[in-house]
Protein backbone atom coordinates (compact mmCIF):
# COMPACT_ATOMS: atom_id res chain seq x y z
CA UNK A 1 0.00 0.00 0.00
CA UNK A 2 1.33 3.45 -0.91
CA UNK A 3 2.16 5.88 1.88
CA UNK A 4 0.55 9.29 2.16
CA UNK A 5 2.92 12.24 2.22
CA UNK A 6 2.39 15.50 4.12
CA UNK A 7 0.06 16.91 1.48
CA UNK A 8 -2.31 13.95 1.66
CA UNK A 9 -1.42 12.75 -1.83
CA UNK A 10 -0.36 9.26 -2.81
CA UNK A 11 3.36 8.57 -2.86
CA UNK A 12 4.54 7.79 -6.38
CA UNK A 13 7.49 5.72 -5.21
CA UNK A 14 8.33 2.51 -7.12
CA UNK A 15 6.52 0.37 -4.52
CA UNK A 16 3.16 1.94 -5.44
CA UNK A 17 0.83 -0.51 -7.17
CA UNK A 18 -2.21 -0.25 -9.42
CA UNK A 19 -4.91 -2.74 -10.31
CA UNK A 20 -4.89 -4.47 -13.68
CA UNK A 21 -8.09 -6.20 -14.82
CA UNK A 22 -8.21 -9.22 -17.11
CA UNK A 23 -11.09 -9.69 -19.53
CA UNK A 24 -12.77 -13.00 -18.65
CA UNK A 25 -13.69 -13.62 -22.29
CA UNK A 26 -10.45 -12.99 -24.20
CA UNK A 27 -7.87 -12.75 -21.36
CA UNK A 28 -6.57 -9.30 -22.38
CA UNK A 29 -5.37 -7.11 -19.48
CA UNK A 30 -6.30 -3.50 -18.84
CA UNK A 31 -5.14 -0.74 -16.52
CA UNK A 32 -7.32 2.01 -18.04
CA UNK A 33 -10.78 1.34 -16.62
CA UNK A 34 -12.82 3.17 -19.28
CA UNK A 35 -11.14 1.14 -22.04
CA UNK A 36 -11.81 -2.07 -20.10
CA UNK A 37 -15.50 -1.18 -19.71
CA UNK A 38 -15.80 -0.31 -23.41
CA UNK A 39 -14.06 -3.59 -24.28
CA UNK A 40 -16.53 -5.59 -22.15
CA UNK A 41 -19.43 -3.61 -23.63
CA UNK A 42 -18.26 -4.67 -27.10
CA UNK A 43 -18.20 -8.33 -26.08
CA UNK A 44 -21.70 -8.21 -24.59
CA UNK A 45 -23.11 -6.24 -27.51
CA UNK A 46 -21.60 -8.62 -30.07
CA UNK A 47 -22.86 -11.70 -28.22
CA UNK A 48 -26.37 -10.28 -27.90
CA UNK A 49 -26.49 -9.48 -31.63
CA UNK A 50 -24.89 -12.51 -33.23
CA UNK A 51 -25.11 -15.43 -30.83
CA UNK A 52 -27.79 -17.29 -28.99
CA UNK A 53 -31.33 -16.34 -29.93
CA UNK A 54 -32.82 -15.58 -33.32
CA UNK A 55 -31.52 -12.28 -34.73
CA UNK A 56 -35.11 -11.16 -35.42
CA UNK A 57 -35.95 -11.20 -31.71
CA UNK A 58 -35.24 -7.54 -30.88
CA UNK A 59 -36.59 -7.67 -27.30
CA UNK A 60 -34.21 -10.24 -25.89
CA UNK A 61 -32.18 -9.56 -22.77
CA UNK A 62 -28.44 -9.08 -22.61
CA UNK A 63 -26.74 -12.13 -21.15
CA UNK A 64 -23.48 -13.09 -19.50
CA UNK A 65 -21.69 -15.71 -21.59
CA UNK A 66 -20.13 -17.37 -18.54
CA UNK A 67 -23.17 -17.86 -16.29
CA UNK A 68 -26.98 -17.59 -16.52
CA UNK A 69 -27.08 -13.88 -15.50
CA UNK A 70 -29.34 -11.76 -17.75
CA UNK A 71 -30.58 -8.19 -17.70
CA UNK A 72 -32.45 -5.70 -19.86
CA UNK A 73 -29.65 -3.19 -19.20
CA UNK A 74 -26.33 -3.85 -20.94
CA UNK A 75 -24.39 -1.88 -18.32
CA UNK A 76 -25.61 -4.28 -15.60
CA UNK A 77 -24.17 -7.21 -17.55
CA UNK A 78 -20.87 -5.34 -18.04
CA UNK A 79 -20.72 -4.56 -14.30
CA UNK A 80 -21.51 -8.22 -13.54
CA UNK A 81 -18.68 -9.42 -15.81
CA UNK A 82 -16.24 -6.96 -14.25
CA UNK A 83 -17.10 -7.68 -10.62
CA UNK A 84 -17.78 -11.43 -10.80
CA UNK A 85 -15.67 -12.93 -13.57
CA UNK A 86 -12.71 -10.58 -14.13
CA UNK A 87 -9.36 -11.48 -12.62
CA UNK A 88 -7.64 -8.64 -10.78
CA UNK A 89 -3.87 -8.23 -10.56
CA UNK A 90 -1.57 -5.80 -8.77
CA UNK A 91 1.27 -4.38 -10.82
CA UNK A 92 3.89 -1.82 -9.86
CA UNK A 93 3.54 1.73 -11.11
CA UNK A 94 6.33 2.52 -13.57
CA UNK A 95 7.13 -1.11 -14.34
CA UNK A 96 7.54 -2.37 -17.89
CA UNK A 97 4.24 -4.27 -17.59
CA UNK A 98 2.38 -1.14 -16.53
CA UNK A 99 3.87 0.94 -19.36
CA UNK A 100 3.09 -1.74 -21.97
CA UNK A 101 -0.49 -2.24 -20.74
CA UNK A 102 -1.09 1.52 -20.70
CA UNK A 103 0.26 1.84 -24.25
CA UNK A 104 -1.91 -1.06 -25.45
CA UNK A 105 -4.97 0.38 -23.70
CA UNK A 106 -4.42 3.83 -25.21
CA UNK A 107 -3.99 2.26 -28.66
CA UNK A 108 -7.26 0.35 -28.28
CA UNK A 109 -8.98 3.54 -27.10
CA UNK A 110 -7.77 5.40 -30.19
CA UNK A 111 -9.02 2.56 -32.39
CA UNK A 112 -12.47 2.70 -30.77
CA UNK A 113 -12.57 6.44 -31.44
CA UNK A 114 -11.40 5.96 -35.02
CA UNK A 115 -13.96 3.26 -35.80
CA UNK A 116 -16.83 5.14 -34.19
CA UNK A 117 -15.94 8.35 -36.03
CA UNK A 118 -16.04 6.68 -39.47
CA UNK A 119 -19.26 7.64 -41.25
CA UNK A 120 -18.64 5.38 -44.24
CA UNK A 121 -18.17 2.16 -42.30
CA UNK A 122 -20.43 0.50 -39.77
CA UNK A 123 -19.00 0.59 -36.25
CA UNK A 124 -18.12 -3.01 -35.50
CA UNK A 125 -16.21 -3.20 -32.20
CA UNK A 126 -14.59 -6.51 -33.17
CA UNK A 127 -12.32 -4.75 -35.64
CA UNK A 128 -10.91 -2.10 -33.32
CA UNK A 129 -7.42 -3.57 -33.53
CA UNK A 130 -7.40 -3.26 -37.34
CA UNK A 131 -5.53 -0.24 -38.66
CA UNK A 132 -7.28 1.82 -41.30
CA UNK A 133 -4.21 3.72 -42.40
Amino acid sequence: MANLNDLGEMDSSPDAQICALECPLCKMRYVVKIVFNTHLLSHVNYYSRYAGNDIRDMHKEFACTLCPFQSDDISEVVTHLESTHSAKYRIEVGSDDERQLTADNNYEKSQFILVLSQKDRPANPLYTRYRYW
